[in-house]
């Protein structure tokens, strides 16, 4: 990195005004000169006429030494990581310390929970600072206090001659509170990358909001948002995001949680590769050496905070975490560890039904191993999956169990403690409770999809917020409803929800099939006065493609197939017309259809057709139904969610001009996991905000 002179000139003359350094203060530098903290800590002190007390090589990693240095020589300002300062903290000897004014944190995240220890512990004013070497050591700051702000420390405004601010996929500025890409301009910023004119060209670019010419901003690669008393928040990198089983997950948010708990002292979270299993998420913890929390405990104190897609797997306990040379998390060293005896211990089987539970589990995920902890849908889990899981459960045990069980116990552990409770199940019944929630929300209602399966809605059910209550409306059985069309059936519905919640205070939706069985329904309670509060249709069929003529059985057979492959291939895309050179004329049933699906691969080795056959007809009955609708306009408020690779022309048509069309990642069957189902979740959390006119 190539700084300029001026740059530099515009750090120190900042540092110098903002911390009111004067001849008194008393300095110590202890960053590497190859680091540009050591900047700050060498020429800041000494424009202002402060001593510098240069430490001796490796002092941050010392501890002990460093606190002997700060009082025998009675440091007033000091420099340094999150890491480094819990590190201090939790020193017998630091209130002692007793001369030292002003801290500076900066280089890593600060913990809401470091931040109230510091201000406790220590007679010193703390700041949070913010800034890459490309804008030439710090580039925002915040001066931190006992007052309330969030579950995140910001990291303030920007210093002296700086523009910061937070853009789009486009380029563009987010609003208030809508996370963006921290871009830098002004005084701070360095020349580039030394002989890389093609990184320099990628992250230092024009900056458009400027009218001096050659004026240039450096693309950061943080996640920010605007806070309301324009406050920067740092959510995270766009680098060091994790990908686990289609969720995108920032570490920072699990470390957070991990530290919420009193006896933990620091904590690091990666992604780590796992044999079979794939990516894993491995916890990496530093415990109260009195009374420690085992692993367990440590468990079941996420599980209480964190969504299941973003739960470690794997934690290893240690005591102290591995730091480079810049005193930060050495992130590839954590990598390298191998987990202890404690840490397999706590995974593996203990009774023999969970043996044969995680036997199944592994089996049916195609994996070479499962631990008692792991969760089924946070594994790759699906609900076609969930069919043949439950059915090969019910062979082994003899309990005939319902598909919602394995949403209410989906891991070994939980299900092992079901099945030796020896609890009967409840039946099927009209509704499946996907969470609780308060009194405070209104009730959410999903639709189930043209398969009945309402296992689809798993992740979206499990990421949305502990208040809300959502329901998945379950398909009544074959023989029920038989050759009704979609508005008797939404009709029926409709009466169920109606004896619940009266009055408009619900909220109705549904993927698929159930997109177009929730806008029947809407349709019919805006008749009768009583529409729901909002309506959510996520990619409902196309209805321009729908079959004009009723086909027949094997039609919808091979229908009822390749939807089932949808699901299990993520909605991979297919050759049809080769796949139906391959199928004779003796492979017209729906058992041969399954046999020939699990030739070529495009479902599991060994799939029963008996399991699906109670699902093969509730899909008849709607897919008949489906294609003998014709829906006419909606004026109630609408939200219509598509996937990127979808377009429709005619839903639009249908619904107010005021409706929210908003678009995800993915294809038809992946939009309901993994990080789009968190997106939509978030649509569905901000309470219909984007249904406003």
């Amino acid at each position: 990195m190539t700084a300029r002179h001026s740059s530099v000139t515009n750090q120190i003359l900042w540092m110098k005004a903002a911390f009111g350094l004067t001849s008194s203060d008393r300095v110590i530098h202890k960053a590497s000169v190859s680091f540009d903290a050591s900047v700050a800590e060498i020429f800041g002190p000494l424009a202002a006429g402060a001593q510098v007390i240069v430490t001796r090589p490796g002092a941050q990693n010392d501890v002990d030494y460093l606190v002997q240095v700060m009082k025998t020589r009675q440091i007033t300002f000091i420099d340094l990581s999150p890491t480094l300062l819990r590190a201090l903290l939790e020193h017998p000897e630091i209130r002692q310390c007793s001369a030292l004014r002003q801290v500076v944190s900066g280089g890593e995240a600060l913990a809401t929970d470091l931040e109230s220890q510091t201000l406790k512990v220590l007679k010193a004013q703390l700041y949070n600072t913010y800034g890459p070497t490309e804008s030439t050591v710090q580039s925002t700051f915040h001066a931190c206090s006992a007052a309330a702000h969030g579950s995140s420390v910001p990291i303030g405004r920007p210093i002296a001659n700086t523009t910061v601010y937070a853009l789009d996929f486009n380029g563009q500025p987010v609003p208030v509170g809508v996370e963006g890409e921290l871009c830098i301009a002004g005084a701070g910023l360095a020349r580039g990358y030394l002989n890389r004119p093609a990184l320099t060209a990628e992250r230092f670019v024009p900056n458009p909001f400027s009218a001096e010419p050659g004026e240039r901003m450096y693309k950061t690669g943080d996640r920010v948002r605007w806070r309301r008393d324009g406050a920067l928040e740092f959510t995270g990198r766009t680098d060091q995001q994790m990908k686990v089983h289609g969720f995108r997950i920032e570490p920072g948010e699990i470390e957070s949680a991990l530290l919420a708990h009193p006896k933990v002292r620091e904590a690091a979270a990666i992604a780590r590769e796992n044999g079979s299993a794939g990516k894993q998420i491995a916890a990496f913890v530093v415990t109260d050496k009195d009374s420690p929390p085992d692993i367990h405990e440590l468990r079941q104190h996420v599980k209480d905070i964190l969504p299941f897609y973003m739960r470690p797997a794997l934690y290893v306990l240690m005591e102290q975490l591995p730091l480079n040379a810049n005193g930060k998390v050495d992130r590839s060293a954590l990598a390298a560890i191998e987990p202890g005896e404690e840490t397999h211990k706590d995974i593996l089987p203990r009774t023999a039904t969970e043996k044969v539970l995680c036997k199944l589990w592994a089996e049916i995920l195609n994996r070479e191993e499962v631990g008692v902890e792991d969760d089924f849908f946070a594994s790759g889990g699906h609900s076609f999956l969930a069919v043949n899981l439950v059915s090969r459960i019910t062979r082994s045990f003899g309990r005939d169990l319902t598909l919602d069980t394995i949403f209410q116990h989906p891991t070994p552990r939980e299900m092992a403690r079901l099945i030796d409770q020896g609890a009967k199940d409840t039946g099927t019944s009209g509704v499946v409770c996907m969470n609780k929630g308060t009194a405070e929300l209104p009730p959410l209602y999903l639709m189930y999809p043209v398969g009945g399966n309402v296992l689809c809605y798993s992740d979206l059910a499990r990421i949305l917020p502990r208040g809300k209550p959502f329901y998945a409306m379950q398909a009544p059985a074959a023989d029920q409803l038989k050759h009704a069309t979609l508005e008797a059936i939404a009709a029926y519905h409709l009466q169920f929800i109606q004896r619940r919640d009266r009055g408009g205070g619900y909220e109705l939706g549904g993927w698929s099939f159930g997109g177009m069985l929730a806008f029947e329904m809407a349709q019919q309670a805006a008749l009768a006065g009583d529409p729901p509060a909002a309506l959510y249709l996520l990619d409902p069929p196309v209805i321009e493609n729908l079959p004009s003529e009723t086909p027949c059985d094997e039609e919808i057979a091979s229908l009822f197939v390749l939807t089932l492959v949808g699901d299990f291939t993520g909605g991979k895309p297919l050759d049809l017309d080769e796949l139906k050179k391959e199928f004779g004329p003796r492979d017209r049933s729906l058992e041969a259809q399954f046999r020939k699906a699990a030739e070529f691969g495009l479902l599991p080795a060994g799939t029963d057709a008996s399991m699906h056959a109670q699902s093969f007809e509730v899909f008849k009955r709607n897919m008949l139904s489906a294609q003998m609708y014709r829906p006419q306009k909606y004026s109630g408020q609408t939200m219509l969610v598509l996937p990127d690779t979808r377009h429709s022309e005619i839903w639009p048509m249908l619904l107010p001009d005021n409706s929210a069309i908003v678009r995800v990642p993915g294809n038809h069957f992946t939009m309901l996991r993994g990080s789009s189902a968190a997106k939509i979740a978030g649509l569905i959390e901000s309470g219909g905000s984007e249904l406003s006119p």
